[in-house]
């Protein structure tokens, strides 16, 4: 007589460990084992909106200083991973947005950091610096833009198939509204 007596659930019973077939152990472990080494993977960015206000055409901002908080990239996986940052117009890469307050930004080249790739140690995080220059025109004044900026993972050549992870915050940018407060009397 087995140690453990199976358990009668209806028409089905419960077995011992003991006595599952080998195949639907090694079936079990074949589908969450890779669930697991994708749970230990993650990346997070501590801002998911970054609301700008008043910005004045012409002159270069920092975006962190700006709202006065560090824009930073966290690797909560177990491995060093590589983030690719780029910016896009909502509507390129399908994110939501504002459309009755904002209009997409009309170049995305307006917002820039210092590097196209980060590489962020396992469990740590790294300031990402973002800058922000609208050109110093009439037309520009008393705006609202919306961008996002692509946090995405650099797939490893040396894996076979992967899931990418990435994140996508978004820049709502609200220019100063008259040229004359900034001292602009026509266009430069």
């Amino acid at each position: 007589m087995p140690p453990v007596k199976p358990v009668s659930k209806g028409r089905m019973a419960i077995r011992p460990l003991h006595r599952l077939s080998p195949a639907l152990i090694f079936f079990s472990l074949l589908f969450t084992l890779p669930a697991s080494r994708l749970w230990a993977r993650g990346l997070d960015i501590n801002v998911s909106v970054i609301k700008l206000v008043e910005v004045v055409p012409g002159v270069e901002i920092n975006v962190g200083k700006a709202i006065a908080e560090r824009i930073i990239i966290r690797n909560t996986g177990d491995e060093t991973r590589k983030y690719a940052i780029s910016f896009h117009k909502p509507s390129q890469i399908e994110v939501k947005w504002n459309s009755r307050r904002y209009e997409e930004i009309p170049d995305v080249g307006w917002l820039r950091t210092p590097y196209k790739e980060i590489i962020v140690a396992a469990n740590s995080e790294k300031d990402i610096f973002v800058y922000l220059k609208i050109p110093r025109d009439k037309k520009n004044y008393g705006k609202r833009f919306c961008a996002v900026m692509a946090v995405s993972e650099v797939p490893d050549d040396s894996k076979p198939s992967q899931i990418v992870l990435a994140v996508y915050p978004l820049f709502e940018i609200a220019t100063l509204r008259v040229a004359a407060k900034a001292g602009l009397s026509g266009e430069d």
